[in-house]
């Protein structure tokens, strides 16, 4: 899942600059992940960093049985929150 939870964490930040991939998401460069992986700090074309979030969702009942990644951005970290191991 950690895949899949960079994957959409770097989605968001790409959305958040207004620019998407652009069929380049190695511009875009996961920093740093919390242990349970629902932070990250990631660089963008644009910024230093951006705080981003991530969620495990699943289909709702008499679906397929699946397992999803939402992932959104709240904002720059500060230099605090950046430097922190």
């Amino acid at each position: 899942m950690w895949f899949t939870r960079f994957w959409a964490a770097k989605e968001a930040v790409a959305k958040a600059e207004g620019t998407g991939f652009g069929g380049r998401p190695r511009d875009f460069t996961v920093l740093d992940a919390s242990p349970a992986g629902d932070r990250l700090t990631v660089a963008g074309r644009l910024a230093r960093a951006y705080r981003v979030h991530c969620a495990p969702a699943a289909n709702p009942p008499r679906l397929p049985t699946r397992s999803y990644v939402v992932a959104w951005t709240t904002g720059h970290p500060t230099a605090e929150e950046y430097d922190t191991p």
